[in-house]
């Protein structure tokens, strides 16, 4: 299934900077874990922090091209996966899983989880834009 909220969270931080990336990462990361049975602010750190930094780095590159658009989830899509993998394995000690179970998380679920996410942020991101545009020109 394609991660919604990720690509959401690229897009208001490329095109928004990194204020309201942390904001919307925020909101999105709570959200999700109140839906989760995991670990309570997990997905919020984790998108938080990848709201800053999509926010920050977007400053130094032109986001209307596309391909940058499509690499951007995939990577911040494979980046929040991996990184709530780590937290979860490093603040919860009754979390065991050995690395032939992490090479089967990335390889079967976030890869394709991120190409996905990508492909659908292509023609999602353009829909986006021109509301940005509508509701700039208000």
């Amino acid at each position: 299934l394609p991660n919604l909220p990720i690509i959401l969270l690229t897009f208001v931080s490329l095109f928004s900077g990194p204020e309201n990336g942390i904001t919307i990462g925020f909101l999105l990361g709570f959200i999700e874990d109140s839906l989760s049975m995991g670990l309570m602010g997990i997905n919020a750190l984790t998108k938080t922090l990848l709201g800053f930094f999509i926010g920050i780095g977007a400053q130094k590159f032109y986001v209307a091209n596309r391909i940058l658009q499509f690499i951007s989830v995939v990577i911040i899509t494979f980046i929040n996966d991996v990184g709530r993998e780590v937290l979860i394995f490093l603040l919860d000690p009754d979390y065991m899983i050995s690395f032939g179970n992490v090479l089967k998380i990335v390889f079967l679920k976030t890869l394709p989880e991120s190409v996905l996410n990508g492909l659908i942020a292509i023609i999602l991101f353009p829909f986006f834009e021109k509301l940005l545009l509508k509701k700039s020109t208000q």
